[in-house]
């Protein structure tokens, strides 16, 4: 069965969303400059995942991660949020996720990014039920966006862990229905359900991309063929046989 793929793929080629985060630019110049350009970044956005990967990234390479842990350990005695923020990210960084979940929990009511932060720490690290705590309160508390799409992803995740199926599977439909671009959500909304066990979900969502697809035919031809592969890890050849042929026949009308 596996022969109908290559087709398919061949024909669904479709180029990637460009990134829609606002990156700051990068420094030019030596390393100190580099490292305090980063430093005054965090300063303001602590929680801004690439400028502190670039940091650390930095501070690995030039075998100074130690050094800057005990620098922002004076820093953050000063009680500022970013501060400490960042010394956590640090620790964790450096394999001490105990010191870094007690220094954001220390933060108290800091906010949403810190309620995702915390959660997504909690989940790495083994405690979906603490990870829940969080991540549900940063999805009550954030816009719609990135950020809530990741604690949405997230929460449901830790939800699977604790068997509450039911709640896993209303997080992901909420994430589905916020949407920017519903179809491509939805798909991979549809994925994650079937990873997570939920089959009757992912099919249901499934059924919804294509339906948003309309009369595209690349884009239902790309739902179709996901809905087939489902169906062949499920067992079940004669449903993904037809939705192959279904998505094969839509490329071959020439629309495309």
């Amino acid at each position: 069965m596996r022969f109908f793929l290559p087709t398919l793929l061949a024909g669904l080629c479709l180029a990637l969303p460009a990134p829609t985060q606002d990156d700051p630019p990068v420094e030019r110049g030596d390393v100190e400059h580099a490292l305090a350009s980063r430093a005054r970044y965090l300063a303001v956005r602590p929680y801004h995942d690439k400028v502190f990967a670039d940091l650390v990234e930095a501070l690995l390479a030039q075998r100074r991660l130690a050094e800057w842990i005990e620098r922002y350990e004076e820093r953050a005695a000063g009680g500022k949020e970013a501060d400490v923020v960042l010394l956590a990210r640090l620790h964790d960084r450096s394999g001490n996720r105990a010191r870094a979940l007690e220094l954001l929990e220390g933060l108290g009511d800091a906010g949403a990014e810190r309620d995702l932060l915390v959660g997504a720490l909690h989940l790495e690290a083994g405690q979906p039920g603490s990870a829940r705590r969080y991540l549900a309160a940063a999805v009550e508390d954030l816009a719609p966006g990135l950020e809530r799409e990741q604690a949405l992803r997230k929460l449901a995740e830790a939800q699977l862990l604790l068997g509450e199926r039911e709640a896993a599977a209303a997080a992901l439909r909420r994430l589905a229905e916020d949407a920017t671009d519903p179809v491509e959500m939805r798909l991979e909304v549809a994925e994650l359900c079937a990873r997570g066990g939920l089959r009757g979900e992912a099919i249901a969502h499934y059924g919804v991309a294509e339906e948003l697809a309309g009369t595209d035919p690349v884009l239902r031809s790309r739902v179709l063929a996901a809905l087939g592969e489902l169906h062949e890890r499920e067992l079940d050849p004669t449903a993904a046989v037809a939705s192959y042929e279904e998505a094969l026949t839509l490329l071959q009308r020439g629309h495309w």
